[in-house]
């Protein structure tokens, strides 16, 4: 007897068909079907995603790794170009960044002083979300209303950056 299988695998259930089938290999008739539901992976109460908490944590590992594997990657290529001497330095380094990233618009930062602000970059990355979902968010709204007009403000006094 030849027989054929079918299978329906969904995100809450799995469907199962056995179908007799003919020695052209056409089906004759049904064997036996089956289907299995699963419960929501979900809390009953709140609708909450049981999986929620073991996203979340697995989320902010890999934001610290990611940074930290970011802030060596940085510390290898300025070591390799550089040297050990200026890194040391730009690490001890107390001075303004922000009087750093200014002056770097204008004039050629010392190798120690580009140092100093590509670590604080690669600390202090900037986030651009690709959620669809911001774009229907009121708060969203009233976040791209108040970029607009820091930049306008940008704009009218002439500044560069933001920074």
């Amino acid at each position: 007897m030849k027989y054929r299988i079918g299978l329906d695998i969904g995100i809450a259930s799995v469907g199962g068909c056995a179908m007799e089938c003919d020695e052209n290999g056409e089906p004759v008739r049904i064997l036996d079907l089956s289907v299995r539901i699963f419960d929501k992976a979900e809390d009953p109460q709140t609708g909450a995603s049981l999986a929620l908490p073991r996203r979340t944590a697995r989320g902010m590992r890999r934001r610290l790794r990611r940074r930290a594997h970011r802030l060596e990657r940085v510390r290898r290529l300025c070591l390799e170009q550089f040297g050990e001497d200026v890194l040391q330095r730009a690490e001890g380094n107390k001075e303004d960044i922000f009087r750093l990233r200014f002056a770097g618009l204008s004039e050629t930062l010392r190798d120690e002083e580009l140092t100093r602000v590509l670590i604080y970059f690669a600390k202090h990355r900037g986030f651009r979300s690709n959620r669809k979902s911001e774009g229907k968010d009121k708060d969203t709204g009233k976040m791209l209303k108040a970029v607009r007009e820091n930049e306008a403000y940008m704009r009218e006094k002439g500044y560069a950056t933001v920074g």
